[in-house]
């Protein structure tokens, strides 16, 4: 089945629920955080996520886990950052891409063959612009998140 995703804000926002699963997104966190690594995009996506297991194995005894709020403005800056480079569609871009550059390892983890199209690469996209979709309507009401893994 997979691990999924869920967007959680501080306050309640009209429309600020993330509509999908996320699994792609989970399952390609590592590569798109080199990506965002490479561009000097700020905070890495991992680190918006929780998982409450990972996240109670280090707890000590006798503490609870305390829901790990986020600016949305930085996450927001990092989602955006990671689609406009997943979209570049200029000649360097593309040459980079073609000769393995960032975009490499992102099409070896989906199992794409360069000029090859592929579903799962789209459903990264479609995630990401869900997920940057939910953090503008947070950021525009100054509201923490986070994403739970589960």
């Amino acid at each position: 089945m997979g691990a999924t995703i869920s967007f959680f804000v501080e306050q309640s926002i009209p429309g600020a629920e993330f509509n999908g699963d996320g699994k792609m997104l989970i399952e390609c966190v590592d590569v798109l955080d080199g990506i965002a690594s490479k561009s000097k995009l700020g905070p890495a996506l991992s680190s918006f996520f929780c998982d409450p297991e990972a996240m109670a194995e280090d707890l000590p005894e006798g503490e609870t886990i305390q829901e790990p709020w986020h600016d949305s403005q930085p996450a927001l800056a990092t989602v955006s950052g990671l689609l406009n480079a997943l979209d570049a569609q200029d000649e360097n871009a593309l040459t980079v891409i073609d000769r393995g550059g960032a975009m490499d390892s992102l099409w070896r983890v989906l199992g794409i063959k360069r000029g090859e199209e592929c579903q799962r690469a789209e459903t990264v996209i479609q995630e990401l612009k869900e997920l940057e979709r939910c953090l503008m309507l947070a950021s525009g009401q100054a509201s923490r998140f986070y994403l739970l893994v589960c």
